[in-house]
C-alpha cells in the first residue's frame, strides 16, 4: 500500500491483525480498513479463519502433561547392566593392573620411538647458547697462544 487508492496486501493485513506492524504503518492500515469496505470484508474473512482455527484446537485436560511424563518414564527401556559389574572383583583388579601396565609401557616406549632431532636444528641451538660461544672463543685464543 503506497498510496491512498491502493489496498494493503494479504500479508500486510494479517500482520496488522497480529499487531506485528510498526505503529505508523499500523495506523495507516487501520485508517484504510476503516474507510474501505473491500478491506473490511477481507479482514472479517481472516478473523473468521482465526476463530475457526482456535475452535479446532483441542483443549488439554488438567494434568495431561504430568500423566504423559509419568507414562513415558514407566515405559522407558531398562538398560542392561554395565559389563564390568558382572566381572568378579579379583578379575576387575587384574584388568585395572594390566591397563595400568600397558599405559606406563606406552608412555615409556613413546619417548624412545620419537624420531631424532634434525642435526641442523640441534647445531643451531648449540651455537646460540652463550656458554658454548664462550668456550669456542676460549679455544681459539688457546690456539693462538700455542707455539
Amino acid at each position: 500500500m503506497t498510496g491512498r487508492d491502493q489496498h494493503p496486501d494479504a500479508a500486510t493485513l494479517t500482520r496488522w491483525l497480529d499487531d506485528e506492524l510498526q505503529p505508523e504503518r499500523a495506523e495507516a492500515v487501520a485508517a484504510h480498513v476503516a474507510a474501505c469496505r473491500a478491506c473490511q470484508a477481507e479482514v472479517e474473512g481472516w478473523q473468521a479463519v482465526a476463530m475457526a482455527a482456535a475452535e479446532a484446537l483441542p483443549v488439554l485436560s488438567p494434568g495431561f502433561v504430568v500423566r504423559t511424563c509419568v507414562r513415558a518414564v514407566e515405559r522407558a527401556p531398562v538398560l542392561p547392566p554395565l559389563w564390568w559389574l558382572g566381572v568378579p572383583p579379583a578379575w576387575r583388579l587384574a584388568l585395572a593392573a594390566a591397563l595400568l601396565v600397558a599405559a606406563v609401557a606406552g608412555w615409556r616406549l613413546g619417548g624412545a620411538m620419537t624420531p631424532p632431532a634434525d642435526p641442523a636444528i640441534t647445531l643451531a641451538a648449540a651455537l646460540e647458547a652463550p656458554e658454548l660461544a664462550a668456550l669456542e672463543q676460549a679455544s681459539r685464543l688457546e690456539r693462538w697462544r700455542q707455539p
